[in-house]
């Protein structure tokens, strides 16, 4: 516990600190290199399952999806450069088979779990740039960044509560079979903590915020992104249960890997995105 504390304050303090100095541009490139090494540890829990992906061409292709949505905004319309990317990259893979058209156990175990972990980790966490972007054009150029961020803790902080409320008053299983350690108690904490924490947040930043984000807006979706960050960030947990891991790396002491940052974000993304596009 008191390693995995550590280790959260000092990744907050780096976000906030690179935020402050360089604004959305920092957080694009912390984006990708939490996306690069969520994805790389992704493929050691897919090669242990008995995949065997394209790492070199998953890198190139996540780096694109991330950083391509916010260098070259102009080119998309509602967002929708990220989805072009995706389907560029399909069309990409795909030509693959036709290169080599009689090895289909080759597309089946390399290519599509690929692609399938392309769409996984940066084209889910890509979303967040899109919202980065949002903010762009209004009378506060760093709302998409702030509401971004905000997204981004209200998802961290149902990890946090539900450890902590799992420590403390945990004993109903949630998903035994999936994550021992988790419980309904935790999730209950989990999910009170994030929207009490999403209320400071938007209390503290309203005045850089979009103006149609009010306080009612805050709770219930702050409530909503808490609930899907659960099943996110047990979708990893199926993953190392198939491959018989813990966990998918050891960079950071007391939580695991970047993958283990990263799970309950990426469910997040998308549906975050959803919410502010049509509830701002």
């Amino acid at each position: 516990m008191q390693k995995r504390t550590l280790t959260t304050l000092c990744i907050w303090g780096i976000i906030i600190g690179a935020l402050y100095l360089f604004g959305p541009t920092a957080g694009a490139w912390l984006l990708l290199l939490l996306s690069t090494m969520a994805l790389n540890e992704l493929f050691t829990v897919l090669r242990a399952i008995g995949y065997e992906p394209l790492p070199k061409t998953a890198m190139v292709m996540g780096g694109i999806l991330i950083l391509g949505p916010y260098y070259l905004p102009h080119m998309a319309t509602g967002g929708g450069l990220g989805g072009l990317l995706l389907g560029l990259m399909f069309v990409a893979l795909g030509l693959l088979l036709l290169y080599r058209p009689t090895q289909l156990r080759w597309f089946k175990d390399s290519v599509m779990p690929t692609f399938w972990a392309i769409v996984a980790v940066p084209y889910c966490l890509h979303f967040f740039i899109e919202i980065f972007r949002s903010g762009v054009d209004s009378c506060s150029p760093m709302s998409g960044l702030i509401l971004a961020l905000w997204a981004i803790t209200v998802a961290k902080f149902t990890d946090i509560g539900g450890l902590l409320a799992g420590y403390l008053w945990g004993k109903h299983k949630m998903a035994p079979n999936i994550s021992p350690k988790k419980t309904w108690e935790g999730a209950i904490g989990g999910l009170a903590l994030s929207i009490a924490v999403g209320v400071v947040f938007f209390t503290l930043a309203q005045s850089v915020l979009p103006e149609t984000f009010t306080l009612s807006k805050a709770i219930w979706m702050a409530a909503v992104l808490s609930l899907v960050s659960i099943p996110s960030d047990l979708f990893e947990s199926v993953l190392k249960r198939l491959a018989d891991i813990k966990d998918s790396g050891h960079s950071l002491p007391g939580i695991g890997g970047a993958l283990d940052l990263a799970d309950s974000l990426l469910f997040v993304g998308p549906v975050a995105y959803l919410l502010f596009s049509y509830a701002l």
